[in-house]
């Protein structure tokens, strides 16, 4: 995973719930394969825990069709002459 596009980056918390190696670069995703290598079980737990928090508050469905609703509503209003 590169996680240079703008949906990774708002999905995902470096450091929270996982490394993200930002560039596309052998050292940097080497350096956070260690990292997470390096984390005990109770860690990568912990980090698995918080990322299922985040989609929980952040992706709920209801906040997902809202958005799309609300979306959609300005679209309509600037197809409305005027």
């Amino acid at each position: 995973m590169s996680g240079s596009g703008r949906a990774s980056r708002i999905v995902i918390s470096d450091e929270i719930d996982v490394y993200c190696p930002w560039r596309i670069a052998p050292d940097d995703l080497s350096e956070k394969m260690r990292r997470m290598l390096s984390l005990t079980d109770a860690e990568r737990g912990a980090m698995g825990l918080a990322g299922r928090e985040k989609m929980i508050q952040e992706f709920d469905e209801s906040k997902v069709i809202g958005s799309y609703m609300e979306a959609i509503r300005e679209i309509e209003l600037e197809a409305i002459p005027g």
